[in-house]
């Protein structure tokens, strides 16, 4: 028995939006059509990131040339100060976006939390994995982390009687 695995991690998911009246609706429709189907990007936010979830508020990555499912970098409070010796500067779950928002900023989830080391260092392993190296000391985006998509399939929306409008669109990062 033999188990492969594929190059090209990436996100993949379906947004259901919530109910919502017509003028709300048009809104959201509009901005889906000018998505022209799955040709046009642009940027998300996972629905479920609720913010900071440990002590760095941002890093920067150490070190040119890092691809794979690991990254080290240099963390940093929201003051801009280094954070010290074993504080958790990132923690289980945590998003994070690698690549500036003017670029196509990729969003990955730290897989196990992150402590530092005495020269304010450490290594996240992530989901999905780097395939583009970023630039040594680049900047690491923690408190508003997102990354970019495209629909991966037709949006579907439907409308009751009382012009109640239902949305839901599946997205795929976009490689």
């Amino acid at each position: 028995h033999q188990v492969l695995k594929y190059p090209g991690e990436r996100w993949v998911g379906t947004l259901v939006f919530p109910p919502m009246n017509r003028d709300t609706a048009e809104v959201l429709n509009s901005f889906l059509l000018r998505l022209r189907g799955v040709y046009g990007k642009f940027r998300l936010k996972w629905p479920e990131y609720t913010g900071l979830r440990a002590n760095a508020s941002y890093g920067n990555v150490f070190g040119a040339d890092q691809t794979g499912d690991e990254i080290e970098m240099v963390f940093y409070d929201s003051n801009d100060n280094l954070l010290s010796n074993a504080t958790e500067a990132l923690a289980v779950g945590q998003y994070i976006q690698i690549g500036s928002d003017s670029g196509s900023p990729r969003l990955h989830k730290v897989l196990e939390s992150v402590s530092v080391s005495s020269l304010s260092r450490g290594t996240a392993k992530v989901f999905p994995e780097i395939n583009t190296a970023p630039s040594n000391a680049e900047t690491i985006d923690f408190t508003d982390p997102k990354g970019t998509f495209r629909l991966a399939g037709d949006a579907s929306w439907s409308v009751d009687e009382a012009l109640i409008y239902s949305t839901s669109i599946a997205v795929a990062e976009a490689l």
